[in-house]
């Protein structure tokens, strides 16, 4: 659904860019997502977005930017989630279990499962 203009699934499309989940990490399409969530007013993309700023993650450090968007995702109530948070989110929406009762990821599955939402 990121592709199609799901600021949910462009927001979790940005979190797989950047933990590199099914997906191979990249900075630049990971700001590049959270920004096309975060200007839709998705809080948690807006709160992400001003980490990337005020860090330098994927765009120039820019603390003047990052204090924006923090703002912007305080008055939404966006809250980023820590990477394992976000992990266990999307393991738990991509993954399967195994005749062991073990969760197994695909990556490819991963990569498809973090478009369409």
């Amino acid at each position: 659904a990121a592709t199609l203009g799901s600021a949910v699934g462009q927001y979790n499309l940005g979190v797989c860019y950047q933990n590199g989940l099914g997906v191979e990490m990249n900075q630049d399409e990971c700001v590049r997502w959270y920004k096309m969530a975060a200007v839709q007013g998705e809080p948690s993309a807006q709160a992400n977005l001003a980490w990337c700023y005020n860090n330098g993650f994927g765009v120039q450090r820019d603390t003047e930017e990052a204090a924006k968007w923090t703002k912007r995702a305080e008055a939404g109530g966006g809250v980023p989630l820590s990477a394992a948070e976000t992990s266990a989110v999307l393991v738990s929406s991509c993954a399967h279990s195994t005749s062991s009762g073990q969760l197994a990821v695909d990556p490819v599955a991963a990569s498809k499962c973090c478009v369409l939402q």
